[in-house]
């Protein structure tokens, strides 16, 4: 089961044949996952088995996606390093089709102007 914000956005089963073998149980399962954009900016992947002894066993692994889609944005501040009250200009540098939205602290000071 894939879990993004709190939803299930894709779940599934496969039977996997387990060896017992010296009072231990074990078996491998493999599966693909395709990264989108319903799955940003985490998912949390949730494993869960029966045993023969009818035994649950369940597992969960957290993993960032934001990496994983095309359009990237690069940000860089003008001058790179500045002292207080010293004027800087953000640069966001979007690759075409991309969405952009920032949000500022009030008392900053920061002038209240961007495009994308």
């Amino acid at each position: 089961m894939v879990l993004s914000k709190g939803v299930i956005i894709l779940h599934g089963f496969q039977t996997v044949i387990a060896k017992a073998g010296d009072a231990v149980t074990s078996g491998s399962v493999t599966f693909q996952l395709s990264v989108s954009v319903d799955m940003a900016p985490a998912v949390q992947i949730l494993v869960h088995s029966v045993l023969p002894s009818e035994n649950a066993v369940a597992a969960s692994v957290p993993f960032d996606t934001d990496m994983h889609f095309q359009n990237q944005v690069s940000l860089q501040f003008s001058p790179a390093t500045t002292v207080p009250a010293e004027g800087n200009v953000l640069m966001v540098s979007p690759q075409a089709g991309s969405l952009c939205g920032r949000s500022e602290h009030p008392d900053h000071g920061a002038r209240k102007t961007s495009e994308c």
